[in-house]
């Protein structure tokens, strides 16, 4: 004789609506997740990260126009953020990708709290001219 045995592995939960935090300004282009946040990028340039119940914790200005691309990193707590800047120069492009280390935030003299930019590389030179732009991005 069979038996059957119902196994509950999930919790329903029937939650109310959820919405962004008023303090993410922009409209969303990209977003991403890990380590315990959730990362928005928007079009105005700033980067917010939010807990697992979207609830804001900081927010940063990583470019000045926009965030195109952001990858929160599993192994280490660093976000890669592709977006636009002031163009510096003619030979230069308006596109970069920085790298933020998320446990070390700007020193106490600096207005606005900050994650550390450790590295910015310009994506397009006028060696390499601008190309089609696919959104991928690998690290290890």
């Amino acid at each position: 004789m069979y038996q059957w045995r119902k196994f509950e592995f999930f919790e329903e939960k029937y939650g109310g609506k959820s919405t962004i935090p008023e303090e993410v300004t922009g409209k969303i282009t990209c977003c991403s997740s890990g380590r315990g946040k959730v990362v928005i990028g928007c079009d105005d340039g700033s980067v917010s990260l939010l807990d697992r119940g979207l609830k804001f914790n900081f927010g940063f200005q990583a470019h000045s126009s926009s965030v195109l691309y952001l990858q929160q990193l599993k192994q280490r707590n660093f976000l890669v953020t592709v977006g636009e800047d002031e163009q510096v120069s003619p030979q230069q492009s308006a596109t970069c990708l920085k790298v933020f280390d998320l446990d070390k935030m700007e020193p106490e003299g600096t207005s606005s709290t900050s994650p550390d930019c450790i590295g910015i590389l310009r994506i397009f030179t006028i060696q390499f001219p601008e190309a089609k732009v696919v959104q991928c991005l690998i690290i290890y």
